[in-house]
């Protein structure tokens, strides 16, 4: 029941503050936060995470210097429950321009994760691009991402998803001029582990002028959106969207029914790394399956979809992405197609009673299936590699 809260404190400069204090008034702890070397001090605390032993994650800017442009960097915080600082890590992306934090979130093992602006070769708007960088348990930096849509990108808000993956939301400019005309509201997916692009939606008004996310909530799957657009120069109204996720699994195990694993992990599943898993065939082999196992989130869907990636050492091998129905105890094709050389992507959509194809404790099955539609003489036989398999439940 205790609140705790960040912002700013003036003294001779302005200082960073952090308290925490109880439902009866009584503060555990009131920390300020001024850091050295600067010669233009002020530094504001703007947001905080807390994780489930009450340590609160605190992200702010620094105010270096009045010129250029009043230049900022940012910096990352951890208070113990009684105020006790674990770690302080500063974050300059770049030494002539200005870095900017706006949001934190922290995820159930202590990492921190936090977003902003870094401006690069110069400090108008225009030169800014979105960050999102992942900080360890200790505030060591264990993997960062940059989004550069072209002229001034912005993140404001930052959240987890119930997949497990980060969302960002802010906005972008459209133009690079001194005061840009045109930005659409930005709303990002990252891998939580790599913080690789998952995906990337933008919103548009009426207006075609300025719309832009302040604010997000994240709930579960489901993406609260809220921020401003423009119906007209004059005429800005509030806006408030809702975007819904779905949740992806990846594979727990994976069994190689026909042909010999020659490698490849299953955490390379979840994304497209190239770290493939390998099947080889001889000449006197006639097909290859690999069996994938999962666990779905839900005993009724409303949506499964199969997210593959594959390819092979021949262009004639007929493939097949199937699902196991677990009331008909057979598999269900969902997906055909002639395999290429070079990797190919598809999202296969399973149709029928989904509930048919989870089982018990919430299994779920599917395989990829390939087929030689004209006899091999090769002697050294062929290959199928699978780059890429992910499940999408809804």
């Amino acid at each position: 029941g205790d609140a705790v809260a960040c912002g700013i404190v003036s003294n001779t400069d302005a200082d960073a503050i952090v308290c925490r204090v109880t439902p009866s008034n009584v503060v555990v702890f009131n920390n300020t936060y001024a850091p050295t070397g600067s010669t233009f001090n002020d530094t504001e605390a703007v947001a905080l995470s807390l994780n489930s032993t009450g340590d609160a994650f605190v992200t702010g800017i620094t105010f270096k210097e009045d010129t250029p442009g009043f230049r900022q960097e940012a910096w990352v915080r951890r208070y113990g429950p009684t105020g006790t600082v674990a770690y302080t890590t500063i974050y300059d992306g770049n030494a002539t321009g200005i870095t900017t934090a706006r949001d934190i979130v922290v995820d159930g093992t202590s990492n921190a994760f936090f977003v902003g602006e870094t401006t690069v070769g110069g400090t108008l708007d225009a030169n800014a691009n979105q960050y999102v960088r992942k900080l360890g348990p200790t505030g060591t930096l264990l993997v960062s991402n940059t989004r550069d849509g072209g002229f001034g990108d912005f993140y404001s808000s930052v959240g987890i998803l119930a997949n497990g993956s980060i969302v960002c939301a802010g906005y972008s400019f459209l133009d690079g001029t001194p005061v840009p005309a045109n930005c659409d509201g930005v709303l990002t997916e990252y891998a939580s582990a790599t913080l690789v692009q998952v995906s990337v939606v933008t919103y548009n008004g009426a207006g075609n002028d300025w719309d832009q996310w302040h604010e997000m909530h994240v709930d579960g799957s489901s993406v609260y959106l809220t921020g401003g657009t423009y119906a007209s120069f004059t005429d800005q109204n509030g806006l408030v969207n809702r975007y819904n996720y779905a949740a992806l699994r990846n594979p727990s195990s994976y069994t190689i029914v026909s042909g010999l694993d020659f490698g490849g992990t299953l955490a390379s599943l979840f994304t497209s790394d190239n770290d493939k898993i390998f099947v080889l065939l001889d000449e006197f082999d006639t097909q290859s399956r690999v069996q994938f196992d999962a666990t779905s989130l839900t005993a009724t869907p409303t949506s499964i979809k199969v997210h593959c990636e594959f390819s092979s050492s021949r262009n004639d091998l007929s493939c097949f992405s199937q699902a196991w129905n677990y009331s008909t105890n057979a598999y269900v094709t969902f997906d055909s197609r002639i395999s290429t050389f070079a990797d190919v992507t598809f999202i296969g959509n399973v149709t029928g009673t989904l509930a048919n194809f989870v089982g018990p404790a919430l299994a779920i099955r599917t395989r990829h299936f390939t087929v030689p539609t004209q006899d091999v003489s090769d002697i050294d036989g062929w290959t199928v590699s699978i780059d890429r398999w992910v499940w999408e439940i809804q």
